[in-house]
């Protein structure tokens, strides 16, 4: 004890005393311990500097330090030489500057914590003593120490502490109370800042498992890790606000689900950038579709003038021949004289009957009473070809007959006789139904206008006309 400069006594029992000193020599600050031996025969004594000596080999970031020990045999005391931490037991820490101050502990305090405990838990192979806040302390960096020891051998006998122990030293720390088993849940629920400690804490104390089998749920949880590594020394408090005064009318602010609708509206913006990717492919796309189509359109539309310049080609040439045909076969009836009809009126050609055509009864026949021409020889076909007027227009000046004029003239006279034929056995039905009557309008102008369809292709012909 010679060699050490007492500076401060931490704490004082019945048992023992703590003391902070200062060592003459390496002027490095330590913690003196004091161990009562008044109840320790030999053989205690000897264990205890055992576990002494295997103790101070242990050297580990998160377990306070042992460096040696100070025996007095005349008080039967021994002092164990420890690693000074200036915020002491985290009990004192929370009691001096959060009670005191009115101030909470920051989150990222909170999780780096929690961190550092497990971590201590996870490595050491025999925790020995209790998990409280009077046995684990903070050093001038905020790291975290545990105390690991202790000379009775009641304590030393204790199992491996419980993941409800770690929970109630954290609850400890976040609501700046004791715990109580029937209140701890709502006094950690009314903790505004700790909104992400206080569902992670509350599982915890719930678990009763040993330490050794869940804590590396405490080590791999990807919110203690984040948090506890943004930790810096200007996060470590929260000052405590006193609650504003609210009309009758508002109520306060709940930051959940603020917080809740922030998500939300977050996922909700990335949903709106993939349907706008969607949609840009969807207009690309429809780009390249639309090029595709203009293409076929235009190949379509040159079809299609190819096309028509070749039926405008097909039809003026056919239009020409068509109008050649049309000059030399159709006639105006204009070109005739007045005295071809029988009338002011115009003859117009009997109606041509279909083959499938059936008469009725009602349908009366006409028939002729006599003929309508005078002059019979035009169509009495007996008397011989050569007395008719069709005949002594074919001959020469000279008086012979052309060869040639007479095979056209006997051609055309086969064909009419043909025609007056049919003509005859047409009218001879009617003009027996009608031996009465006489010679109607109608009758007239249907038999003129044969006299001229049969004379229409001779040349050089005159129809001479005959009076009924």
């Amino acid at each position: 004890m010679e060699d050490f400069e007492i500076i401060n006594i931490l704490g004082s029992s019945v048992s023992s005393a703590t003391f902070k000193a200062k060592h003459k020599v390496d002027q490095i600050v330590y913690v003196l311990k004091g161990v009562s031996l008044e109840h320790y025969d030999d053989m205690q004594k000897k264990l205890l500097m055992k576990k002494i000596d295997s103790r101070k080999q242990l050297c580990h970031p998160n377990i306070l330090k042992i460096t040696g020990v100070v025996e007095q045999n005349e008080a039967n005391i021994l002092y164990l030489v420890q690693e000074y931490c200036s915020y002491g037991s985290l009990k004192s820490f929370v009691h001096e500057e959060c009670v005191n101050k009115v101030r909470y502990l920051h989150e990222d305090l909170v999780f780096r914590i929690l961190y550092h405990i497990a971590i201590a838990l996870r490595t050491i192979d025999n925790f020995i003593g209790q998990l409280s806040t009077d046995n684990i302390f903070l050093d001038a960096d905020y790291n975290v120490k545990l105390y690991n020891f202790y000379a009775d051998s009641k304590i030393a006998k204790q199992k491996q502490p419980k993941m409800s122990h770690l929970g109630i030293v954290m609850y400890e720390l976040c609501a700046l109370k004791n715990f109580e088993k029937n209140t701890w849940e709502k006094e950690l629920s009314q903790i505004p800042h700790l909104s992400n400690v206080v569902g992670i804490i509350g599982n915890i104390i719930k678990d009763n498992s040993e330490t050794k089998r869940n804590i590396n749920k405490i080590l791999c949880h990807p919110t203690i890790l984040l948090r506890s590594s943004q930790w810096t020394k200007d996060s470590c408090f929260v000052s405590i606000v006193a609650p504003k005064s609210f009309p009758i009318d508002e109520e306060p602010v709940d930051w959940s689900i603020l917080k809740s609708r922030e998500r939300a509206l977050k996922i909700k913006e990335r949903n709106l950038l993939d349907r706008e990717r969607s949609l840009e492919n969807r207009e690309k796309k429809l780009l390249l579709m639309e090029r595709t189509l203009k293409d076929k359109l235009q190949q379509a539309e040159l079809y299609l003038q190819r096309c028509r310049g070749y039926k405008q080609s097909t039809s003026t040439g056919s239009s020409k021949s068509s109008t050649r045909s049309q000059a030399k076969t159709t006639t105006s009836y204009e070109d005739f004289d007045d005295g071809t009809y029988a009338g002011d009126s115009i003859i117009e050609p009997p109606p041509i009957k279909s083959k499938t055509f059936t008469r009725t009864l009602s349908d009366r026949r006409m028939r002729f009473k006599t003929s309508p021409l005078k002059d019979n020889n035009g169509f009495n076909r007996k008397t011989g070809w050569r007395k008719t007027t069709r005949h002594s227009k074919i001959l020469d000046e000279n008086g012979k007959e052309n060869i040639c004029s007479r095979r056209k003239s006997s051609l055309y006279e086969n064909e009419f006789a043909m025609k007056d034929n049919k003509f005859c056995e047409n009218h001879k039905d009617a003009a027996e139904n009608n031996k009465g009557l006489g010679w109607a309008e109608e009758t007239k102008k249907q038999a003129f206008e044969l006299l001229r369809l049969m004379n229409f292709d001779k040349e050089n012909v005159e129809v001479k006309h005959t009076y009924l």
